[in-house]
């Protein structure tokens, strides 16, 4: 079977070729610093749309 790449296919893991990007803070991260506040940006819509603006998926939920 065909699976072309698509948001659709690859969201499903239907397409072979995926791999997963993670982010990641240490739990001692202040919540004042840059890093925590990028990771918590990474997950609001704002966040999202800029990471399929990149060319990536974002994880909608």
């Amino acid at each position: 079977m065909r699976v072309m790449p698509s948001k659709e296919s690859l969201r499903a893991d239907k397409y072979p070729f995926v791999s997963s990007i993670y982010a990641g803070i240490r739990k001692t991260e202040g919540h004042e610093s840059m890093a925590y506040k990028l990771y918590h940006f990474l997950f609001t819509k704002k966040g999202a749309d800029m990471i399929d603006e990149s060319g990536y998926i974002a994880i909608r939920k």
